[in-house]
């Protein structure tokens, strides 16, 4: 897999590629003025690489600098349509002024993740955030047959287990007809349960799904409560 690193007296920053299009960037140290350009310049290489960047900031201090660092990483990924996820300790409080950086959806603590994240089973594209009785299910790989028969079955069980599902497509750049099919199959079970059912689409699924004449698919569908017995 390959990797990167970036090392001073104080810091360190490696980079190591966990799956298809995801690459996880840990910063270990406190982080001064003059580590930003060297940090910088690892983490603009790796956007270029990688639809998803898990940042790890779990050993590193909030300071000015890093604070820079994380502006200036959101802004980019925001322009290149990546996806940047910040990976915080379990602590309440823990680097909360990330929230006044407008980045609170993107802070997570790494029991948030799924396995697959975490580099416990790199060879799965899929991960699944659970909250209650819903849960975002989100795919970091191209959306074709290589792919469907998992998420397929990954969507199954949430449906037959009564969950909601948010479906993050958001990091897709290419859907084939067996993502739509995929799609399709997995809004009419949550309609057969009355559970939520929603696609967050990149640019690419919305495209193949207004070719394919199937854009209703992206509109919310509210789960609907159970009727009462009178």
């Amino acid at each position: 897999m390959p990797r990167s690193e970036f090392g001073s007296a104080a810091v360190e920053c490696r980079a190591q590629d966990v799956a298809r299009d995801v690459v996880r960037v840990w910063i270990t140290g406190s982080v001064a003025d003059e580590d930003a350009a060297g940090i910088d310049r690892l983490l603009c290489d790796v956007e270029r690489r990688a639809s998803v960047i898990l940042l790890d900031l779990r050993a590193a201090p909030l300071t000015a600098a890093l604070r820079a660092l994380i502006e200036a990483a959101d802004t980019r990924t925001r322009a290149r349509r990546r996806r940047l996820v910040i990976l915080e300790q379990p602590v309440p409080g823990a680097h909360s002024e990330l929230a006044l950086l407008g980045l609170t959806a993107r802070i997570m603590s790494l029991e948030d993740l799924s396995e697959r994240d975490r580099g416990a089973s790199p060879a799965s594209p899929i991960a699944r955030f659970e909250r209650g009785r819903r849960v975002v299910v989100e795919v970091l790989a191209a959306l074709d047959g290589a792919v469907t028969p998992e998420l397929d079955a990954e969507l199954a069980m949430h449906a037959a287990r009564g969950r909601s599902i948010v479906l993050d497509l958001r990091a897709v750049r290419f859907m084939d007809s067996a993502g739509v099919r995929v799609l399709v199959d997995a809004r009419d079970r949550a309609q057969e349960r009355s559970l939520g059912f929603a696609v967050l689409p990149s640019d690419a699924v919305t495209r193949t799904l207004e070719a394919a004449n199937l854009r209703h698919l992206l509109a919310w569908q509210p789960a609907s409560p159970p009727l009462r017995s009178s």
